[in-house]
């Protein structure tokens, strides 16, 4: 099994959330290479984004000069992934009680 660099989390929330700054931070986003999983979420934060990083440094690289720079940023705040325990558990789908994909890791 292929191993994945080092993982990171930033939570982003807008000054102001609006549907105009919303779109261009989601367009922004895009753009980032090492954005892995980006979801728009209800409550606070406003988004959660998965990046992967070469080590801290490349993850400060990029937080401080791509994502602190996205439309609308007021705050970001940052996890680092310590050890994954569940990665892409399989789903059971309500219809045909099937696996639909599989992917989980050993740690």
């Amino acid at each position: 099994m292929q191993q994945r660099p080092p993982g990171s989390a930033a939570a982003y929330r807008s000054a102001k959330p609006r549907a105009v700054s919303a779109a261009r931070f989601e367009t922004a986003l895009t753009e980032i290479e090492q954005v892995q999983h980006a979801e728009r979420l209800f409550g606070d934060p406003d988004f959660l984004i998965r990046l992967v990083t070469s080590d801290i440094n490349h993850y400060q690289h990029i937080r401080d000069t791509r994502l602190a720079t996205l439309p609308g940023v007021q705050k970001i705040t940052s996890n680092i992934v310590m050890r994954r325990i569940v990665d892409h558990r399989p789903l059971t789908t309500p219809n045909t009680n099937k696996p639909e994909r599989s992917r989980v890791t050993s740690g």
